[in-house]
Protein backbone atom coordinates (compact mmCIF):
# COMPACT_ATOMS: atom_id res chain seq x y z
CA UNK A 1 0.00 0.00 0.00
CA UNK A 2 0.88 3.29 -0.83
CA UNK A 3 1.89 6.13 2.05
CA UNK A 4 -0.93 7.79 3.29
CA UNK A 5 -1.29 11.61 2.37
CA UNK A 6 -2.88 13.87 4.86
CA UNK A 7 -4.99 16.57 3.45
CA UNK A 8 -6.55 19.32 4.76
CA UNK A 9 -10.03 20.43 3.34
CA UNK A 10 -9.84 23.66 5.74
CA UNK A 11 -7.47 26.04 5.98
CA UNK A 12 -5.72 26.15 9.09
CA UNK A 13 -3.79 28.93 10.08
CA UNK A 14 -1.95 27.58 12.77
CA UNK A 15 -1.81 24.89 15.44
CA UNK A 16 -0.67 25.22 18.95
CA UNK A 17 0.16 22.16 20.88
CA UNK A 18 -0.36 23.56 24.44
CA UNK A 19 -0.10 20.69 27.23
CA UNK A 20 -1.01 21.38 30.61
CA UNK A 21 -1.27 19.00 34.06
CA UNK A 22 -4.66 18.90 34.87
CA UNK A 23 -3.90 18.96 38.44
CA UNK A 24 -2.46 22.12 38.02
CA UNK A 25 -4.94 23.82 35.86
CA UNK A 26 -7.73 22.01 38.00
CA UNK A 27 -5.80 23.36 41.67
CA UNK A 28 -5.91 26.87 40.64
CA UNK A 29 -9.36 26.73 39.63
CA UNK A 30 -11.35 25.14 42.53
CA UNK A 31 -8.39 26.31 45.49
CA UNK A 32 -11.14 29.57 46.27
CA UNK A 33 -11.38 28.58 49.95
CA UNK A 34 -8.82 31.23 51.74
CA UNK A 35 -9.48 31.19 55.68
CA UNK A 36 -7.37 34.03 57.27
CA UNK A 37 -6.65 33.56 60.86
CA UNK A 38 -6.43 29.56 59.97
CA UNK A 39 -4.01 26.82 59.57
CA UNK A 40 -4.50 22.71 59.21
CA UNK A 41 -2.87 20.60 61.54
CA UNK A 42 -1.49 17.02 61.89
CA UNK A 43 -1.26 16.69 57.54
CA UNK A 44 2.00 18.80 57.44
CA UNK A 45 4.52 17.02 54.61
CA UNK A 46 6.93 19.99 53.71
CA UNK A 47 7.60 23.08 54.98
CA UNK A 48 9.82 26.06 53.56
CA UNK A 49 10.25 29.50 52.96
CA UNK A 50 9.03 30.95 50.12
CA UNK A 51 6.62 34.18 48.49
CA UNK A 52 2.69 33.03 49.06
CA UNK A 53 2.36 32.15 45.26
CA UNK A 54 5.49 30.80 45.22
CA UNK A 55 3.95 28.57 48.19
CA UNK A 56 0.74 28.09 46.31
CA UNK A 57 2.81 27.07 42.49
CA UNK A 58 4.64 24.81 44.89
CA UNK A 59 1.34 23.07 45.84
CA UNK A 60 0.13 23.07 42.33
CA UNK A 61 2.74 20.84 40.99
CA UNK A 62 2.41 18.56 43.62
CA UNK A 63 0.02 15.57 43.07
CA UNK A 64 0.21 14.62 46.63
CA UNK A 65 -0.56 18.22 47.71
CA UNK A 66 -4.34 18.83 49.14
CA UNK A 67 -3.64 22.27 50.65
CA UNK A 68 -1.54 25.03 52.56
CA UNK A 69 -0.77 27.09 55.87
CA UNK A 70 1.16 30.08 54.99
CA UNK A 71 2.96 32.32 57.99
CA UNK A 72 3.08 36.29 56.65
CA UNK A 73 5.54 37.38 59.33
CA UNK A 74 8.21 34.46 58.77
CA UNK A 75 7.52 33.76 55.14
CA UNK A 76 6.66 29.92 55.74
CA UNK A 77 4.60 27.72 53.53
CA UNK A 78 3.57 24.32 54.87
CA UNK A 79 2.34 21.84 52.12
CA UNK A 80 -0.23 19.61 53.52
CA UNK A 81 -1.79 16.18 52.41
CA UNK A 82 -5.37 16.66 53.80
CA UNK A 83 -7.82 19.28 53.84
CA UNK A 84 -10.37 21.33 55.58
CA UNK A 85 -13.48 19.23 53.61
CA UNK A 86 -11.88 15.64 55.10
CA UNK A 87 -10.38 16.73 58.73
CA UNK A 88 -12.89 20.10 59.92
CA UNK A 89 -11.34 19.06 63.40
CA UNK A 90 -7.50 19.95 62.20
CA UNK A 91 -8.32 23.57 61.89
CA UNK A 92 -7.32 25.59 64.01
CA UNK A 93 -6.77 29.53 65.09
CA UNK A 94 -3.46 31.00 64.17
CA UNK A 95 -2.35 34.62 63.88
CA UNK A 96 -1.15 36.52 61.02
CA UNK A 97 -1.31 32.93 59.35
CA UNK A 98 -3.81 32.08 56.02
CA UNK A 99 -5.06 27.81 55.18
CA UNK A 100 -6.07 27.87 51.23
CA UNK A 101 -7.79 24.47 49.74
CA UNK A 102 -10.63 22.72 48.02
CA UNK A 103 -14.17 24.70 48.11
CA UNK A 104 -15.80 21.35 47.80
CA UNK A 105 -15.60 17.52 47.37
CA UNK A 106 -14.93 17.58 43.42
CA UNK A 107 -11.70 19.27 44.18
CA UNK A 108 -10.27 16.68 46.32
CA UNK A 109 -11.76 13.91 43.82
CA UNK A 110 -10.41 15.17 40.58
CA UNK A 111 -6.82 16.06 40.60
CA UNK A 112 -5.34 12.93 38.82
CA UNK A 113 -2.25 13.39 36.84
CA UNK A 114 -4.09 13.47 33.30
CA UNK A 115 -2.44 15.43 30.56
CA UNK A 116 -5.18 17.62 28.59
CA UNK A 117 -4.11 18.45 24.57
CA UNK A 118 -5.97 21.85 23.71
CA UNK A 119 -3.74 21.69 20.05
CA UNK A 120 -7.68 20.57 18.37
CA UNK A 121 -9.51 22.93 20.34
CA UNK A 122 -12.43 20.29 20.89
CA UNK A 123 -14.66 21.63 23.41
CA UNK A 124 -16.63 19.42 25.54
CA UNK A 125 -20.03 20.41 26.31
CA UNK A 126 -21.54 24.10 26.10
CA UNK A 127 -21.17 27.21 27.90
CA UNK A 128 -24.12 25.82 29.89
CA UNK A 129 -21.32 23.00 31.38
CA UNK A 130 -20.07 23.49 35.09
CA UNK A 131 -16.60 23.03 36.07
CA UNK A 132 -17.57 19.68 38.34
CA UNK A 133 -19.94 18.23 35.51
CA UNK A 134 -16.77 18.81 33.30
CA UNK A 135 -14.45 17.33 35.45
CA UNK A 136 -16.32 13.97 36.82
CA UNK A 137 -17.61 13.30 33.71
CA UNK A 138 -13.76 12.88 32.00
CA UNK A 139 -13.53 16.26 30.29
CA UNK A 140 -10.40 19.06 31.33
CA UNK A 141 -11.03 22.44 33.09
CA UNK A 142 -8.90 25.22 31.56
CA UNK A 143 -9.72 29.26 31.46
CA UNK A 144 -13.75 28.69 32.01
CA UNK A 145 -14.26 26.32 29.47
CA UNK A 146 -14.54 22.14 29.21
CA UNK A 147 -12.32 20.18 26.76
CA UNK A 148 -11.74 17.00 25.51
CA UNK A 149 -8.27 15.54 26.96
CA UNK A 150 -5.84 12.99 25.34
CA UNK A 151 -7.52 10.58 27.16
CA UNK A 152 -10.60 10.58 25.34
CA UNK A 153 -10.87 7.95 23.21
CA UNK A 154 -13.72 8.29 20.13
CA UNK A 155 -16.65 6.11 19.97
CA UNK A 156 -16.84 5.94 23.44
CA UNK A 157 -18.46 8.36 26.92
CA UNK A 158 -15.86 8.64 28.85
CA UNK A 159 -16.70 8.79 33.05
CA UNK A 160 -14.23 9.25 36.13
CA UNK A 161 -16.28 6.97 37.94
CA UNK A 162 -16.05 3.31 37.78
CA UNK A 163 -18.51 0.49 38.46
CA UNK A 164 -18.55 -1.00 41.62
CA UNK A 165 -18.52 -4.38 39.76
CA UNK A 166 -17.54 -5.34 36.44
CA UNK A 167 -19.23 -8.34 34.44
CA UNK A 168 -15.61 -9.48 33.09
CA UNK A 169 -15.42 -10.23 29.58
CA UNK A 170 -11.29 -10.14 28.87
CA UNK A 171 -8.99 -8.85 30.79
CA UNK A 172 -5.51 -7.42 29.50
CA UNK A 173 -2.43 -6.38 30.92
CA UNK A 174 0.56 -3.81 29.56
CA UNK A 175 -2.05 -2.60 26.99
CA UNK A 176 -2.31 0.95 25.59
CA UNK A 177 -5.18 2.92 26.53
CA UNK A 178 -6.02 3.18 22.57
CA UNK A 179 -5.49 -0.62 22.04
CA UNK A 180 -7.89 -1.41 24.85
CA UNK A 181 -10.60 0.69 22.78
CA UNK A 182 -9.67 -1.21 19.65
CA UNK A 183 -10.65 -4.37 21.36
CA UNK A 184 -13.87 -3.44 22.68
CA UNK A 185 -15.19 -1.78 19.53
CA UNK A 186 -13.76 -4.95 17.83
CA UNK A 187 -15.90 -7.20 20.36
CA UNK A 188 -19.72 -6.68 19.72
CA UNK A 189 -19.87 -8.41 23.22
CA UNK A 190 -17.80 -5.39 25.12
CA UNK A 191 -20.39 -2.87 26.56
CA UNK A 192 -17.77 -0.84 28.38
CA UNK A 193 -14.30 -1.06 29.82
CA UNK A 194 -11.80 0.28 32.51
CA UNK A 195 -8.81 1.04 32.30
CA UNK A 196 -6.32 1.18 35.04
CA UNK A 197 -3.57 3.76 33.95
CA UNK A 198 -0.82 2.96 36.80
CA UNK A 199 -1.31 -1.01 35.36
CA UNK A 200 -1.57 -0.28 32.11
CA UNK A 201 -4.64 -2.85 32.60
CA UNK A 202 -8.26 -2.95 30.24
CA UNK A 203 -10.81 -4.94 32.07
CA UNK A 204 -13.41 -5.34 29.38
CA UNK A 205 -17.68 -5.73 30.59
CA UNK A 206 -20.37 -8.04 28.58
CA UNK A 207 -22.90 -6.33 30.74
CA UNK A 208 -23.81 -2.84 31.36
CA UNK A 209 -23.38 -1.62 35.36
CA UNK A 210 -23.87 2.61 36.06
CA UNK A 211 -20.69 4.35 37.47
CA UNK A 212 -21.60 3.57 41.14
CA UNK A 213 -20.04 7.07 41.84
CA UNK A 214 -16.46 5.45 43.10
CA UNK A 215 -13.84 7.59 42.29
CA UNK A 216 -10.40 7.10 41.64
CA UNK A 217 -7.26 8.95 40.22
CA UNK A 218 -5.62 5.94 38.58
CA UNK A 219 -8.97 4.19 36.62
CA UNK A 220 -11.44 5.42 34.23
CA UNK A 221 -14.55 3.80 32.46
CA UNK A 222 -15.24 3.90 29.04
CA UNK A 223 -19.08 3.21 27.66
CA UNK A 224 -19.46 1.97 24.10
CA UNK A 225 -21.15 4.47 21.76
CA UNK A 226 -20.04 3.55 18.24
CA UNK A 227 -22.17 1.91 16.48
CA UNK A 228 -22.31 0.46 12.68
CA UNK A 229 -24.46 3.05 10.25
CA UNK A 230 -25.38 5.30 13.07
CA UNK A 231 -24.22 8.83 12.88
CA UNK A 232 -24.12 10.61 16.74
CA UNK A 233 -23.98 13.79 17.62
CA UNK A 234 -23.23 15.73 21.35
CA UNK A 235 -26.52 16.63 21.79
CA UNK A 236 -29.23 14.81 24.57
CA UNK A 237 -32.47 15.60 22.56
CA UNK A 238 -35.46 16.24 24.95
CA UNK A 239 -36.84 12.79 26.08
CA UNK A 240 -40.25 11.23 24.98
CA UNK A 241 -40.57 7.62 25.47
CA UNK A 242 -37.23 5.87 27.56
CA UNK A 243 -35.94 2.44 27.66
CA UNK A 244 -33.52 0.36 29.37
CA UNK A 245 -30.68 -0.86 26.66
CA UNK A 246 -27.28 -1.98 27.97
CA UNK A 247 -25.53 0.16 25.37
CA UNK A 248 -25.94 2.24 22.31
CA UNK A 249 -26.17 -0.49 19.84
CA UNK A 250 -28.89 -2.01 21.76
CA UNK A 251 -30.38 1.53 21.66
CA UNK A 252 -30.41 1.79 17.82
CA UNK A 253 -32.04 -1.35 17.65
CA UNK A 254 -35.09 -0.36 19.63
CA UNK A 255 -34.97 2.40 17.47
CA UNK A 256 -35.05 0.63 14.09
CA UNK A 257 -37.88 -1.62 15.60
CA UNK A 258 -40.37 0.98 16.34
CA UNK A 259 -39.10 2.71 13.35
CA UNK A 260 -37.86 5.93 15.09
CA UNK A 261 -35.84 8.79 13.50
CA UNK A 262 -33.51 9.22 16.52
CA UNK A 263 -32.50 7.95 19.43
CA UNK A 264 -30.51 9.56 22.52
CA UNK A 265 -28.03 7.32 24.60
CA UNK A 266 -27.28 9.08 27.69
CA UNK A 267 -24.89 7.64 30.43
CA UNK A 268 -25.47 9.48 34.23
CA UNK A 269 -24.51 7.75 37.88
CA UNK A 270 -27.98 6.14 38.61
CA UNK A 271 -28.83 4.52 34.88
CA UNK A 272 -28.04 4.80 30.58
CA UNK A 273 -31.08 6.51 29.20
CA UNK A 274 -32.35 5.00 25.66
CA UNK A 275 -34.87 7.42 24.27
CA UNK A 276 -36.29 7.28 20.94
CA UNK A 277 -37.97 9.80 19.15
CA UNK A 278 -40.39 10.42 16.19
CA UNK A 279 -38.67 13.80 15.15
CA UNK A 280 -36.06 15.42 13.51
CA UNK A 281 -32.86 15.27 15.27
CA UNK A 282 -33.00 18.47 17.92
CA UNK A 283 -31.14 21.66 17.49
CA UNK A 284 -27.66 21.83 19.08
CA UNK A 285 -28.74 24.42 21.57
CA UNK A 286 -26.55 25.28 24.97
CA UNK A 287 -29.04 23.14 27.04
CA UNK A 288 -29.08 20.12 24.87
CA UNK A 289 -25.43 20.43 24.47
CA UNK A 290 -24.25 20.97 28.30
CA UNK A 291 -23.99 17.14 29.47
CA UNK A 292 -20.65 15.60 27.49
CA UNK A 293 -22.19 12.04 28.32
CA UNK A 294 -25.16 12.42 25.80
CA UNK A 295 -25.83 11.79 22.28
CA UNK A 296 -28.42 11.95 19.84
CA UNK A 297 -28.22 9.62 16.72
CA UNK A 298 -29.74 8.64 13.51
CA UNK A 299 -29.76 5.70 11.40
CA UNK A 300 -27.97 6.89 8.46
CA UNK A 301 -25.09 8.72 6.38
CA UNK A 302 -25.01 11.98 6.36
CA UNK A 303 -24.26 14.47 3.10
CA UNK A 304 -21.93 17.75 4.03
CA UNK A 305 -25.48 19.67 3.20
CA UNK A 306 -27.90 17.47 6.07
CA UNK A 307 -30.70 18.94 7.03
CA UNK A 308 -33.75 16.42 7.13
CA UNK A 309 -33.67 12.56 8.40
CA UNK A 310 -33.63 9.87 4.94
CA UNK A 311 -34.06 12.90 2.34
CA UNK A 312 -34.39 11.55 -1.22
CA UNK A 313 -30.32 11.95 -1.51
CA UNK A 314 -29.69 9.51 1.25
CA UNK A 315 -32.49 6.88 0.12
CA UNK A 316 -30.94 6.94 -3.31
CA UNK A 317 -27.28 5.80 -2.14
CA UNK A 318 -28.30 3.49 0.50
CA UNK A 319 -31.06 1.72 -1.22
CA UNK A 320 -28.87 -0.96 -2.98
CA UNK A 321 -30.56 -0.27 -6.54
CA UNK A 322 -27.68 0.71 -8.53
CA UNK A 323 -30.68 2.63 -10.54
CA UNK A 324 -31.19 5.09 -8.02
CA UNK A 325 -28.49 7.51 -8.22
CA UNK A 326 -27.01 11.17 -6.88
CA UNK A 327 -26.14 13.31 -9.72
CA UNK A 328 -23.53 15.74 -9.55
CA UNK A 329 -22.96 19.62 -10.83
CA UNK A 330 -20.62 21.95 -10.97
CA UNK A 331 -22.53 23.68 -7.76
CA UNK A 332 -23.74 20.61 -6.09
CA UNK A 333 -20.65 18.36 -5.19
CA UNK A 334 -20.92 15.05 -3.95
CA UNK A 335 -19.55 14.54 -0.49
CA UNK A 336 -20.96 11.94 2.17
CA UNK A 337 -19.76 10.73 5.51
CA UNK A 338 -20.50 7.15 6.43
CA UNK A 339 -19.82 6.32 10.45
CA UNK A 340 -17.34 3.35 12.26
CA UNK A 341 -17.09 0.76 8.87
CA UNK A 342 -15.82 -1.57 10.87
CA UNK A 343 -16.58 -1.25 14.32
CA UNK A 344 -17.85 -4.97 15.82
CA UNK A 345 -15.24 -6.72 13.88
CA UNK A 346 -11.61 -7.51 14.38
CA UNK A 347 -10.77 -6.17 11.06
CA UNK A 348 -10.14 -2.34 11.32
CA UNK A 349 -8.71 -1.68 7.51
CA UNK A 350 -11.61 -2.18 4.89
CA UNK A 351 -12.63 -1.61 0.77
CA UNK A 352 -15.03 0.22 0.01
CA UNK A 353 -16.12 0.19 -3.22
CA UNK A 354 -18.05 3.41 -4.99
CA UNK A 355 -20.37 2.32 -8.46
CA UNK A 356 -21.55 5.41 -10.83
CA UNK A 357 -21.36 6.42 -14.24
CA UNK A 358 -19.02 8.35 -15.78
CA UNK A 359 -17.03 8.79 -12.67
CA UNK A 360 -14.32 10.22 -14.84
CA UNK A 361 -11.27 9.17 -12.76
CA UNK A 362 -10.49 7.39 -9.12
CA UNK A 363 -8.19 10.24 -7.74
CA UNK A 364 -5.16 9.97 -5.99
CA UNK A 365 -5.47 13.81 -4.51
CA UNK A 366 -2.16 14.59 -4.43
CA UNK A 367 -1.24 12.54 -7.65
CA UNK A 368 -4.05 14.17 -9.24
CA UNK A 369 -6.38 16.66 -7.79
CA UNK A 370 -8.37 17.88 -10.89
CA UNK A 371 -11.87 19.11 -12.35
CA UNK A 372 -13.94 15.68 -12.10
CA UNK A 373 -13.24 12.53 -10.12
CA UNK A 374 -14.32 10.76 -7.06
CA UNK A 375 -11.61 9.78 -4.10
CA UNK A 376 -12.30 8.37 -0.22
CA UNK A 377 -10.76 9.61 2.80
CA UNK A 378 -11.06 8.73 6.14
CA UNK A 379 -10.42 11.41 9.67
CA UNK A 380 -7.03 12.36 11.00
CA UNK A 381 -8.04 14.12 14.34
CA UNK A 382 -11.16 13.33 16.90
CA UNK A 383 -14.40 14.04 16.17
CA UNK A 384 -16.93 14.62 18.31
CA UNK A 385 -19.79 15.50 15.98
CA UNK A 386 -19.49 14.69 12.56
CA UNK A 387 -17.02 17.11 10.48
CA UNK A 388 -16.28 17.57 6.95
CA UNK A 389 -14.05 20.29 7.13
CA UNK A 390 -10.73 19.60 8.73
CA UNK A 391 -7.58 17.17 7.96
CA UNK A 392 -7.57 13.87 6.66
CA UNK A 393 -6.09 10.77 5.41
CA UNK A 394 -6.39 9.58 2.04
CA UNK A 395 -7.60 5.98 0.87
CA UNK A 396 -5.45 4.41 -1.28
CA UNK A 397 -7.20 3.37 -4.64
CA UNK A 398 -6.45 0.03 -5.85
CA UNK A 399 -8.26 -0.25 -9.11
CA UNK A 400 -11.32 1.47 -10.82
CA UNK A 401 -12.51 2.88 -14.35
CA UNK A 402 -15.72 5.39 -15.37
CA UNK A 403 -18.10 2.72 -13.41
CA UNK A 404 -16.59 2.10 -10.20
CA UNK A 405 -13.11 3.19 -7.68
CA UNK A 406 -12.19 0.98 -4.97
CA UNK A 407 -10.09 2.62 -2.28
CA UNK A 408 -8.12 0.57 1.09
CA UNK A 409 -8.58 2.52 4.14
CA UNK A 410 -6.53 2.64 7.40
CA UNK A 411 -6.82 4.22 10.36
CA UNK A 412 -3.11 3.03 11.58
CA UNK A 413 -5.23 -0.04 13.37
CA UNK A 414 -7.74 1.89 15.16
CA UNK A 415 -11.51 1.48 13.91
CA UNK A 416 -12.12 4.56 11.79
CA UNK A 417 -14.69 7.09 13.15
CA UNK A 418 -15.98 7.52 9.69
CA UNK A 419 -15.06 7.26 5.77
CA UNK A 420 -16.09 10.06 3.42
CA UNK A 421 -17.02 9.63 -0.62
CA UNK A 422 -16.06 12.69 -2.49
CA UNK A 423 -17.12 13.29 -6.02
CA UNK A 424 -16.92 16.37 -7.94
CA UNK A 425 -17.68 17.32 -11.86
CA UNK A 426 -19.13 19.83 -13.99
CA UNK A 427 -22.59 19.85 -15.02
CA UNK A 428 -22.79 18.63 -18.36
CA UNK A 429 -20.62 15.79 -17.48
CA UNK A 430 -23.86 13.90 -16.15
CA UNK A 431 -21.23 12.14 -13.36
CA UNK A 432 -23.37 10.12 -11.24
CA UNK A 433 -22.73 7.83 -7.45
CA UNK A 434 -25.59 5.23 -7.43
CA UNK A 435 -23.90 2.85 -4.40
CA UNK A 436 -21.39 2.20 -1.43
CA UNK A 437 -20.30 -1.22 -0.40
CA UNK A 438 -17.57 -1.53 2.24
CA UNK A 439 -15.61 -5.19 2.67
CA UNK A 440 -13.80 -5.56 5.66
CA UNK A 441 -10.22 -7.06 5.30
Amino acid sequence: MDSITIIKLLAISSIINLKVKISIGFKENCFTLELFEKVLINHKIEELESTYEECRSKCFEMENCKSINYDFPDGKCSINSGDSLSYPNDLIVQSNSKYVGPSHKYCKEFTNPVYCSYSSEKIAGSSNTYETRCNERGGCWKNSKCFYGDTYIPGFIKYNKIPSTVDQLALYTFISLNDCGTACLSNSECKYFVYNFDQEKCEMSKSYQAPSGLVTTTQMTYYKLATSSATCFNRACDELEEHLAVDATACKDICNAESCKTFTYLVNDAVNHCTTHTTELCEATPINTQDIVGYSCILQPIFNDFTTINDQKTIDITDSDIDTCVTITTEKQFSLRIPWPTVGTNSTDFEIRIKGTNLKQCINPINSLLNSGVFAYVPHDLQVNPEFFGIFNTCHVTTGDDTYCNYICSCNSQHCQAVYIKGFGLTDENMQICEYEIHRL
